[in-house]
This record gives structure tokens, sequence and C-alpha cells, in this order.
């Protein structure tokens, strides 16, 4: 699938803490606050809806998974370019720590696809 070559603040080993800290906190003051309104109707643009405290939580969540999922993708692509790099011999590329297991497409597609909607 490919090496895991990914430092701190990446989707696999922190992607949850957000959904950890509103569970916590729903958990200690209760769940009214979520239904208060954060963005007055029409705010935005002439006909937007107004958004509650927990669309904003979601909206920031969802767009923290999409960035740490691109991140991941490129920190592993470009560990693959790396590899192929060394390999073909280019000056100035450092032997990577390790190979890790080769990138098989199909199944990194599954993965991403669960760690959305599963």
């Amino acid at each position: 699938m490919g090496g895991m070559f990914m430092p701190m603040c990446n989707a696999i080993t922190d992607g949850s803490v957000l959904y950890f800290v509103i569970t916590i906190g729903l958990t200690i003051v209760g769940n009214e606050w979520c239904v208060w309104e954060a963005v007055p109707k029409n705010y935005i643009y002439n006909g937007s809806p107004n958004l509650s405290i927990i669309h904003c939580c979601l909206i920031f969540s969802v767009t923290v998974q999409v960035l740490a999922v691109i991140r991941s993708i490129n920190e592993i692509l470009k560990h693959k370019r790396q590899i192929r790099d060394f390999e073909n011999g280019v000056e100035g590329v450092e032997k990577p720590k390790t190979d890790g297991m080769p990138l098989e497409p199909k199944s990194f597609a599954l993965q991403i696809f669960a760690y959305f909607f599963l």
C-alpha cells in the first residue's frame, strides 16, 4: 500500500481528536449549545441559511480531514518519488529509510473512501 512516513498531525494518528473533544464536551455541559446560532441567516450571501455552532464544527472537521488526507497522500507519493530517484541514481537524493510496500492504487482509493464514509 505504501510506507507510513508521516509526521505528527496526520490523518492516521490525529484524525479523531476533534470528535473526542466534542464528545467529552457534550458529556460535561450537555448539548444545548450545539444549536445556538453562530452565523445568522443571509450573512454569508443573500439566501444563505443560518448556521448553528455544530454546523461550524462539522464544516471545520471535514475541512481538516480533507487536508489531512491530501497531506498524507502527498507524503506517500513524495516518498515513492524519493525511492525512484534514488534507484535511478539521481544526484543529491539520499537513500530512503525503507522502501515501504508497493503502492496499490485500488487499495489506496478504497482506504480513502472508507476513511470518509465509514
